[in-house]
């Protein structure tokens, strides 16, 4: 059956000559593909749990085998073949990265942060805690099959689920400075990629930061 591993190495490839595909960059690819196969296929692609982390959705195996990379690409592995996937995962596959590859890290990590999936599966717990709690297939399909669509029996992530959701949520962000910085949800992707060296890091390299409401 197919792995986590083998999904996480299958956009490694796509992304080999991209530097912005890093190890948490993976995780929320991983993410995003479960989810979709969930809708569109009726059924998961891996066995593997996807855990609601502080920093958004995650895979305890893929952790374990791209984290030493940090903020670095992840490279292809020397001397080694990757897994073939049938082609209605490569099919699937092929439209994650279609619709999610362009994003950096930090936009996937907004994007899963404002969906309902690991908002729901974090629950009260402070967002720069750790959890295991589990994103379940059921909350995936609940959620994502409101963007779903079908053009010509093909599937199809609408556009609509690339957008950050235009709530009220607002996240209080720890600067480097003693400060806080408020900030909406909308807005927090942008805030993050033009303030990364004023913010204050927790273990990971994700910014440390508080749901406000």
């Amino acid at each position: 059956m197919t792995t986590a591993l083998d999904v996480a190495w299958f956009f490694v490839l796509k992304g080999q000559k991209d530097p912005s595909v890093t190890q948490l960059k993976i995780q929320k690819l991983v993410y995003y593909a479960q989810a979709w196969s969930v809708v569109f296929r009726g059924q998961p692609l891996f066995d593997e749990a996807v855990e609601a982390w502080s920093n958004g959705p995650a895979v305890r195996s893929v952790w374990k085998e791209f984290n030493c990379y940090g903020k670095e690409s992840v490279p292809l592995p020397q001397g080694s073949s990757l897994s073939v996937l049938p082609p209605d995962q490569i099919q699937l596959l092929e439209m994650v990265w279609e619709k999610y590859g362009s994003f950096s890290a930090t936009e996937l990590w907004a994007l899963s942060h404002s969906e309902a999936p690991w908002i729901e599966a974090r629950g009260d717990i402070p967002v720069h805690e750790k959890s295991q709690s589990e994103i379940t297939a059921d909350s995936m399909k609940s959620y994502y099959s409101n963007f779903a669509s079908l053009i010509q029996g093909m599937p199809e992530i609408n556009q609509s689920a690339l957008l950050i959701e235009k709530g009220d949520t607002t996240f209080n962000l720890c600067m480097t400075n003693g400060k806080v910085k408020s900030v909406e949800l909308r807005n927090l992707g942008e805030f993050i990629e033009e303030h990364a060296h004023e913010l204050e890091l927790i273990p990971g390299d994700v910014p440390k930061l508080r749901r406000v409401r």
